[in-house]
């Protein structure tokens, strides 16, 4: 899950997303609208690959993207990376769950006994959590083998059953 964060006017906004391609404008259409004639109609987009990586793109702007005050026509992004475009600065955060409610919530935070020392630790499971916030499917305990293509098909049959 990634997060973008940044200032317009008085007000602080942010902008989650996991997936897809996120455009960054003054053009209505975008899916960051930022209102200022040093932004581009169509300024940026952010692409996440099926990997996960995110990746930012100037979409011949006329004013540039910066990464961390480097001016970038492509650029992978990083964790706390800093985009410049005109005016505006809006920073990448990846969301993490650092006092585990997350975890705890899905039952994921669980105790764990190894070499006969007991410790709090994550069981690893992989949950699919649908656009309503409910949860569609669980895997607890899983291996590593042949979990990514299980996990593929449930979630490919899954949006088949969420398209309107």
């Amino acid at each position: 899950m990634y997060r973008l964060t940044y200032q317009d006017g008085d007000s602080p906004l942010s902008y989650d997303f996991a997936d897809g391609e996120v455009v960054i404008g003054r053009s209505p259409d975008c899916q960051i609208v930022l209102r200022d004639f040093g932004i581009s109609r169509n300024h940026a987009k952010i692409v996440v690959a099926e990997d996960g990586s995110a990746r930012i793109l100037d979409l011949k702007s006329k004013n540039g993207t910066q990464v961390n005050g480097v001016p970038v026509v492509e650029a992978r992004l990083k964790d706390g990376d800093r985009i410049l475009l005109a005016k505006f600065q809006l920073t990448f955060p990846l969301l993490s769950d650092e006092d585990h409610a997350v975890a705890e919530a899905y039952g994921a935070w669980v105790e764990k006994t190894k070499a006969g020392r007991t410790y709090m630790g994550i069981q690893r499971s992989t949950v699919l959590v649908a656009p309503d916030g409910r949860i569609a499917h669980a895997w607890p305990l899983v291996k590593a083998e042949g979990h990514a293509e299980d996990v593929l098909a449930t979630l490919t049959a899954a949006r088949e059953a969420w398209r309107p």
